[in-house]
């Protein structure tokens, strides 16, 4: 089931494309069709936005901020409630719509355009998405980086954020030990405690291997330790149970925080790099923020 916001200016064609999806979707309405602001702005929670040509005409510059910013995944537009033979008036939003629905149309149809748009959301999906661990791939967790940075340059207000890079200790001698079958399954609950752990708009990406990179936004250097020894916590306190084994895990971490949106992500990611390095070579299953270390686990 997917969630798709209307953004259509009449009641009744409001009420009939809701008919259309309501038993197959969740459909989003804001309580005042009018006013898509908060809706599109503060509330990305949807799949596809259907919007019809007057509403897209008064929202351009809203909807074409959705699709540049909405990460990870790009929001498909579906255009409706034109007639092919006004169909040149379509030139003027094609940078921000993906589907064209003209009136009239059967539900068939309706259906034909939806499908294709979904399409779109899967091989989004995999394009950014690693398989394995069901959180984002190494490309794109680096492009997630830039895009913080950018964030930070655009904010009126002083802002910051922090990056954890985490290392499975020992990974190696269970996937000799166990098998690569249970090291998978290893790195898969590994990935669900760290998203259990975060909030929700922390993002967590698979560096390569049995490493992880954290970035958590409007975060200083003081919560991105607290984050860090959350996520510890969750690693050592309770063992992994994979096919009935028992697998006591613990982790290295290299953290850091970055205030200057001049930076260059790699260089905040080899800073980071350089801690989990060091606390890789004090002995593993510890927090280091760039050269002093934060805590230790006996």
């Amino acid at each position: 089931m997917k969630n798709i916001l209307l953004m259509i200016s009449s009641k009744k064609d409001r009420e009939l494309i809701s008919k259309y999806l309501e038993s197959k979707h969740m459909v989003l309405i804001p309580d005042n069709p009018d006013d898509y602001d908060n809706t599109i702005i503060n509330d990305t929670s949807f799949d596809v936005l259907v919007a019809d040509i007057q509403s897209l005409s008064v929202h351009r510059g809203l909807v074409k901020s959705l699709k540049e910013c909405s990460s990870p995944f790009r929001v498909p537009v579906l255009l409706t409630g034109i007639s092919r033979k006004n169909k040149y008036e379509i030139d003027f939003f094609r940078d921000i719509i993906d589907e064209v629905l003209f009136f009239p149309f059967s539900p068939l149809e309706f259906n034909i355009r939806l499908d294709s748009l979904f399409k779109i959301i899967t091989l989004q999906k995999k394009a950014v998405i690693d398989p394995l661990t069901d959180v984002f791939r190494r490309e794109h967790i680096v492009k997630r980086g830039r895009e913080e940075l950018s964030r930070m340059k655009r904010s009126s207000k002083k802002t910051s954020f922090g990056l954890i890079m985490l290392d499975i200790d020992y990974f190696k001698e269970i996937n000799d030990s166990y098998g690569h079958h249970v090291g998978d399954k290893v790195l898969k609950e590994f990935s669900l405690r760290m998203q259990r752990c975060l909030r929700e708009y922390d993002i967590i990406g698979r560096y390569g291997g049995e490493e992880f990179l954290v970035f958590l936004p409007d975060t200083d250097e003081e919560g991105t330790k607290r984050a860090a020894e959350r996520l510890q916590n969750e690693i050592v306190d309770e063992p992994f149970y994979i096919n009935d084994k028992e697998i006591v895990l613990s982790a290295s971490f290299g953290i850091t925080s970055c205030d200057n949106p001049d930076e260059n992500i790699q260089d905040v990611i080899k800073q980071a790099d350089y801690a989990l390095y060091e606390a890789k070579r004090n002995g593993r299953n510890q927090i280091v923020l760039e050269k002093c270390t934060l805590k230790k686990f006996d």
